[in-house]
């Protein structure tokens, strides 16, 4: 991550290509986030190994993941996919609450990294109302350039807190299902 370091370090923030980072890096697709948390904009399907697991995201979906990471892209070159990298301290300075910042989005026991599908549109929509938007004020004017990052950055954390809280929600309902159904199956053989 040496090129989004320098960035970082500018900043507070990067947002590139994957491509742009790894022909940066002479090839090389493995790296670390460090204490870098990053987002992950996944237009085609990919494969990455995060932690020695391997994970297959499908395209139009958006990749949540902490500090202190390594990551290895798999098949990465013809795949669109966009990374943005940011410190606590950039998040930070922009948040009213930084709180989410630290939640199990990022800092999961279970999983290196929460998965999203992002929506129900082409890529190309996508790139233009999330990728291209940006690229645009990165070249129009600087402060409005870092206020749609963290616009969009608070909205992607903010997205996939609404999804986790419904696989939760869905999860406890499949469970309270299982539940119901083990009891009634139970009653019917004490019946008997």
């Amino acid at each position: 991550m040496i090129h989004i370091k320098e960035e970082l370090a500018q900043t507070g923030f990067s947002i590139n290509p994957l491509s742009h980072i790894i022909k940066k890096k002479q090839g090389k697709s493995d790296f670390n986030t460090l204490e870098y948390f990053c987002i992950l904009f996944v237009l085609d399907d990919l494969t990455i190994t995060i932690e020695d697991q391997t994970y297959y995201v499908k395209g139009n979906s958006v990749v949540i993941m902490g500090p202190h990471k390594t990551l290895s892209f798999n098949d990465y070159k013809r795949q669109e996919i966009y990374m943005v990298s940011f410190s606590s301290l950039f998040y930070e300075h922009y948040s009213n609450n930084p709180v989410c910042l630290y939640s199990i989005l990022f800092f999961n026991s279970r999983s290196n990294i929460f998965i999203f599908p992002y929506a129900h549109a082409p890529k190309n929509m996508i790139r233009y109302s999330l990728i291209d938007r940006l690229f645009n004020f990165q070249s129009k004017n600087k402060k409005l350039f870092i206020s749609a990052v963290y616009t969009t950055i608070e909205s992607l954390i903010l997205d996939a807190s609404l999804a986790l809280n419904n696989r939760i929600k869905n999860t406890a309902e499949t469970s309270e299902n299982s539940t119901d159904i083990l009891t009634s199956f139970n009653m019917k053989i004490s019946q008997n």
